[in-house]
């Protein structure tokens, strides 16, 4: 890609710190960098919003950062921020996107055409296959296949699509999960892309899940899908007293089905 913008490390350093601490969010964030120019300036000017009753804020601690950072080499990771021009471009449109990510992999599969292909964890075989066939005819059409390697569905899209897909998960950089998901999250990370929200270290919580239900960030890594999104063996999960409906042609040629569902998506 181009040439990312000249970052220190004290300031990097300073954007991961303030984006830990306490009441920051992606939007407060972007208000506080534009308004002090800087994370550093805007960690230094934490304590007086605070004495002015502006907001709880106190900066994160510098040894947690540290301790962050060391697990982030570790698992040989990086951190992608969001004006860099690696960070996908459709993702850095929303006011709440992360401002800052931990990924492996080939940075260049967030700037192709995405589409995002999730589904339901227990789905049959039959809709298993589908979601596998339609991932591996999205990546040769040109797509990269985005989900979050849950079982079912999920999964069964990265293994179609192989290697120009991506892994959004919702635990740290060095957590696998579901479990028996593990070889395929290194897969990801190895021959494709991973994409980590949350810190290193951290389990996967509810809230977290990028493809959850709307109150939390799917509308947000729907965004980053770009081109569209498809929903597969939800008939499955509603019949089991579930949400969601399925979509699609069974009876039209897979190629013709896959553009079809990113039209609608």
């Amino acid at each position: 890609m181009g040439s990312q913008p000249v970052l220190s490390q004290n300031e990097a350093f300073a954007r991961i710190r303030l984006l830990r601490s306490p009441n920051i969010g992606p939007v407060s964030y972007r208000q506080l960098l534009a308004r002090f120019g800087s994370a550093g300036a805007a960690l230094d000017a934490l304590p007086d919003l605070a004495s002015r009753g502006r907001g709880p804020y106190r900066p994160a601690r510098a040894e947690s950062i540290e301790r962050e950072v060391a697990a982030v080499r570790k698992a040989g990771a990086r951190y992608l921020f969001h004006d860099q021009s690696d960070y996908p471009a459709l993702l850095a449109e929303l006011d709440s996107a992360p401002p800052n990510m931990t990924c492996r992999g080939r940075l260049a599969l967030g700037h192709a055409p995405c589409v995002a292909l999730v589904g339901a964890r227990n789905a049959s075989a039959a809709a298993v296959k589908l979601a596998r066939d339609f991932g591996a005819a999205l990546a040769e059409a040109g797509f990269t296949v985005v989900s979050v390697l849950a079982r079912g569905i999920d999964g069964a899209a990265h293994e179609g699509a192989f290697p120009n897909t991506i892994g959004v998960i919702a635990s740290g950089i060095d957590i696998a999960y579901p479990p028996p998901h593990t070889a395929l999250q290194e897969r990801n990370a190895s021959e494709a892309l991973l994409i980590a929200e949350q810190p290193p270290g951290s389990e996967p919580a509810r809230a977290a899940f990028p493809f959850e239900e709307p109150h939390n960030r799917r509308p947000r890594l729907g965004h980053a899908g770009g081109r569209g999104r498809a929903a597969i063996g939800l008939a499955d999960h509603r019949a089991a007293g579930g949400r969601g409906g399925a979509r699609g042609d069974g009876d039209a040629p897979l190629p013709a089905r896959c553009a079809r569902w990113v039209a609608i998506s």
